[in-house]
């Protein structure tokens, strides 16, 4: 039995769980033929057919414009990108221009002046109720903080993490948000973690990675963080020594909350927004 249907959306609704999971399931026996998008009201018109006896086709819809999809199968993905101006993170730019030449000439060469930080959940009918709440529920807060991320100090190791994931993938990857442990220890030690970019470069200096122990390094050779793969290899001594490789995997330690209670206090000229001196050589 098959009938023609329409069916209207509102966007607040998909963020709710319970609705979310009906919708979901009504896709799996839902054919769309066409999709109206109310950007005014915030809500998107489903029409179609429904049919239980027989296999639809699978195409692709917008439900928010660069936000929520409908895959070709019927997965609803979640998903949202930010672009940041590298000129408003001078403590990175200079760490780089100052530590990291390669990845300098790097930016440099490309013409690089943002970067993206992109986040994604997806669910579909199948998920459970418990586990689809849970991520979208994930996704909202990180959504809510990274639009709402206006202090550049609180992103500002994400940013650098996304161009040396650039550079050693030669790409432009867009650097993925991931809710991880090291993500909250890294958010709860800001200041701590800012200050190696400058007055505690040194513990950078001295810092040793261990490939068998590093909570980055996953398979002998694959090196990541936040769940991005930042290079695999079969040597890792040829970057354990490069100060941006020893930055993502210190701040990833599991004692990085012991380490920021050890280390000295930050006096206070570490407030956030403080930079190297300014760079004068026209480079970056």
């Amino acid at each position: 039995m098959e009938e023609t249907i329409s069916k209207t959306i509102k966007w607040v609704d998909l963020y709710e769980p319970s609705t979310l999971y009906t919708f979901a399931i009504d896709l799996k026996y839902f054919e769309i033929t066409d999709v109206q998008i109310d950007m005014d009201f915030r809500q998107t018109t489903l029409e179609g057919i429904k049919s239980y006896n027989r296999t639809l086709s699978d195409k692709q819809f917008t439900l928010i414009p660069d936000e929520v999809e409908i895959e070709k199968d019927k997965t609803i993905s979640f998903t949202k990108k930010k672009t940041f101006n590298l000129s408003d993170f001078p403590n990175v730019l200079n760490f780089i221009y100052t530590y990291c030449e390669y990845i300098s000439d790097f930016i440099q060469d490309q013409n690089i002046k943002t970067t993206d930080i992109i986040i994604e959940k997806t669910v579909r009918y199948s998920t459970d109720l418990t586990t689809m709440t849970d991520r979208i529920n994930e996704f909202a807060l990180t959504k809510h903080w990274l639009e709402s991320t206006i202090n550049c100090a609180e992103i500002q190791p994400l940013i650098l993490a996304s161009l040396i994931q650039r550079f050693y993938q030669q790409n432009s990857t867009v650097f993925s948000l991931r809710t991880t442990s090291a993500l909250s220890r890294i958010k709860s030690n800001i200041l701590y973690v800012n200050s190696l970019l400058n007055s505690n470069v040194n513990l950078l200096k001295t810092y040793k990675i261990k490939p068998e122990l590093d909570t980055c390094v996953k398979d002998g050779r694959n090196f990541e963080f936040i769940s991005n793969l930042i290079f695999n290899t079969h040597t890792f001594s040829i970057y354990d020594q490069n100060l941006d490789i020893k930055f993502l995997s210190y701040i990833s330690c599991v004692d990085l909350r012991e380490k920021a209670l050890k280390s000295e206090p930050l006096s206070e000229r570490l407030k956030f927004g403080e930079s190297y001196p300014q760079n004068t050589t026209g480079r970056l």
